[in-house]
């Protein structure tokens, strides 16, 4: 992970009853990054074990005129990443506030939680953003989406002639399956989210 030294980390001794979900909520941080970080097979730990925690006190704008997702921590600037393609419910706000309120993954024409061995090449990495339509969500590479215009509104393309693909949530904001997996390695549940539609 290319971010991974630039984390700041705090390095925490388990005690009884410990679990890594709620030594991530304590330390601001995710059990996926703790996990991550400390290159962990498995949710088991033990009391007396020294874990890495990064603080992950993370805010992110996207900026749509702009085409990209940035990412800031209490110093400023920390990375960004482009935008493929972008289809929003319709809405006359220039910006909207949210937070991050799940991280899943899209199969088969549905959001499904868990994991497995094969969730980079099978599913699409899901972030939902707290309001119906705003999603981010990966897409490969070599995705015919990820060479299409940014399309905010809809108003690009008349839904009549964009068929649904059941690989990909029918509304959102598309980035590479790489920067967004890297993206849900820096957020979690309650990450605060600012959407900028349009600078006017």
């Amino acid at each position: 992970f290319r971010q991974q030294t630039s984390l700041r980390k705090t390095e925490y001794t388990v005690v009884r009853g410990d679990a890594l979900s709620s030594i991530a909520r304590k330390l601001k941080s995710s059990a996926d990054a703790i996990i991550k970080v400390n290159g962990l097979e498995s949710t088991v730990i033990r009391p007396g074990e020294k874990l890495l925690v990064p603080k992950l006190d993370f805010t992110i704008s996207i900026d749509l005129p702009r085409q990209r997702v940035v990412v800031h921590d209490s110093h400023g600037f920390f990375t960004q990443y482009p935008i493929a393609a972008v289809d929003l419910p319709k809405t006359k706000s220039v910006k909207v506030e949210t937070t991050v309120t799940a991280k899943s993954f899209w199969d088969g024409g549905e959001p499904v939680g868990g994991k497995s061995k094969n969730d980079s090449e099978e599913r699409t990495p899901l972030i939902a953003l707290g309001r119906r339509g705003y999603v981010l969500y990966g897409i490969a590479e070599n995705s015919e989406e990820s060479e299409s215009e940014i399309e905010v509104d809809g108003e690009d393309k008349p839904s009549s002639e964009v068929a649904p693909d059941p690989n990909y949530p029918p509304q959102g904001i598309a980035m590479l399956k790489d920067y967004i997996a890297e993206l849900k390695f820096l957020i979690h549940r309650g990450t605060p989210v600012t959407i900028i539609l349009d600078r006017k």
